[in-house]
């Protein structure tokens, strides 16, 4: 909507003339005030609102009744991707409102007749992971109690992409080249990544879950280095553990399509692996100390290291390790307490070093795609690429 020229419409009042639709509304709400004041001032702001314009937000409270809180991802980039995207987060951001609210009038006075003072509560929050001109990916975070013991946490994904000349709903099979078991794949690396978790679900753990189910597979979004799982509260083990959520980095699914519309979020994430310590394996190739001594590893396999969600987990050699990490200011790094095994390494080799001095680094830096980790005391530094 054209804003309103204050100056043409004085001109059109002393003429007995207003020169266009949006003026004459806006003239004769503005007279109409003299008589019946701040009620209609409140109107006119609304009628002049621009048609399909729509709250990001939608919240009620009715005290001891009910609370709603609903809010859907917006995109910000420009193009059919997003308006599409948007468009579907409005009309959900509506309906579940509309939904929620007319099942609280419905139940709470049959509640309140059962002596029950249950005040029924919805809270979705939301979370745009990618957001650019071919691929627009979200999702939301529900809570929602309507009596009972404990409330739900649930979640619903959006991605939208324009796949095969099309804007639509992206699916899992879409990022995958054709033929793949997308499912499949993407299962197998779930069970990987949750295992290395120091308490793994227990649906995970006693072998229970093995695949995606139909739902399940909807449920995910695309972020800048990985797809992320989401399962719903009591989907992988009792209510108690709650909602899961799972980063599979893309270098975990090997029959993704690098040509297709993950093409530009895999070159930037090739990227960002090179200056972010999470998103894959580092790979040891030397040991530098500063009395000139170098240490080279002869198969970068057998010496590795990989940070992720706070956990850190790698092998020297013979032996592998797991534990935590934390980073502070100024690239400080802190690694441990450590669990590793102890089988015998070589005296004096490169995994013999590693296993010794993992747990003193202290800081680190990227360098020319290389990641460098520090010594205390400038004593040396171990140099890792991809």
């Amino acid at each position: 909507m054209q804003p309103v020229n204050c100056g043409r419409l004085r001109a059109a009042k002393l003429s007995g003339s207003i020169p266009c639709r949006v003026g004459r509304r806006f003239y004769l709400l503005k007279s109409a005030l003299k008589f019946s004041g701040a009620v209609l001032l409140a109107a006119a702001c609304v009628l002049l609102v621009p048609a399909g314009e729509v709250l990001a937000k939608k919240t009620e409270v009715r005290p001891g009744w009910w609370r709603i809180s609903v809010e859907y991802p917006r995109f910000g980039s420009h193009g059919s991707v997003s308006s599409r995207a948007n468009a579907a987060c409005r009309a959900a951001e509506q309906a579940e409102f509309n939904a929620f609210r007319r099942e609280a009038q419905q139940a709470i006075p049959t509640l309140r007749q059962r002596g029950s003072k249950a005040e029924f509560e919805l809270k979705v929050i939301p979370t745009v992971s990618l957001d650019s001109n071919t691929l627009c990916s979200g999702y939301v975070e529900r809570y929602a109690f309507t009596g009972g013991a404990h409330g739900t946490t649930t979640f619903t994904a959006i991605t939208y992409g324009r796949v095969r000349g099309q804007v639509r709903p992206v699916q899992l099979a879409d990022l995958f080249v054709k033929g793949e078991d997308a499912v499949g794949q993407a299962s197998e690396a779930i069970i990987q990544e949750l295992r290395r978790r120091p308490s793994p679900p227990s649906a995970i753990a006693s072998g229970e879950w093995q695949r995606l189910t139909p739902a399940q597979a909807r449920r995910f979004t695309v972020y800048k280095l990985g797809l992320v799982f989401m399962f719903d509260r009591g989907e992988l083990g009792p209510q108690s553990e709650g909602a899961v959520k799972v980063l599979v980095p893309f270098d975990s699914l090997p029959g993704l399509d690098r040509s297709g519309i993950l093409k530009p979020v895999l070159a930037r994430a090739e990227v960002l692996s090179r200056t972010s310590l999470t998103g894959g394996r580092w790979h040891l190739q030397s040991i530098i100390y500063n009395d000139d001594t170098v240490l080279r590893s002869q198969d970068l396999n057998e010496n590795w290291i990989e940070f992720r969600d706070g956990r850190v987990a790698g092998k020297a050699g013979a032996n592998r390790f797991t534990g935590t990490y934390t980073e502070g200011p100024d690239r400080t790094l802190k690694i441990g307490p450590l669990a590793m095994a102890r089988a015998l390494n070589p005296p004096g080799s490169i995994a013999a070093e590693f296993e010794k001095r993992v747990g003193e680094i202290h800081s680190y830096l990227f360098r020319d795609g290389n990641l460098i980790l520090e010594l205390p005391y400038d004593s040396g530094v171990m140099r890792f690429t991809r």
